[in-house]
């Protein structure tokens, strides 16, 4: 079965970006696999990763909501007992989405 952890505050500088990555990352070498959704304006998420978004991103996804996002793949697993960890990158345009939508 699988389980969401969202991580969200307001204010910015208190560590969501670190805590979702270090969680993704332990509960993937607790076997788990880890879809994580950088859903920032700024790719905070997505940068700290050491991803460049070449495909599609959360952008996308909000604006398509019935298309498929490929994620990037951020680590295999190395062995039985480790899971993977996807990333669905963000990009700056991630930003302008709100005001888009309202116009739609």
């Amino acid at each position: 079965m699988a389980k969401i952890v969202t991580i969200t505050q307001n204010k910015g500088g208190c560590g969501k970006t670190t805590t979702a990555a270090n969680m993704g990352a332990a509960l993937r070498l607790q076997g788990l696999d880890v879809l994580l959704l950088d859903l920032d304006g700024q790719a905070n998420l997505t940068a700290s990763l050491g991803v460049t978004p070449d495909g599609s991103t959360t952008y996308d996804a909000i604006k398509n909501p019935r298309g498929y996002i490929e994620p990037v793949r951020i680590l295999g697993p190395e062995g039985k007992t480790c899971g993977v960890l996807d990333l669905l990158a963000a990009c700056g345009d991630l930003s302008a989405v709100e005001g888009e939508l309202s116009r739609e």
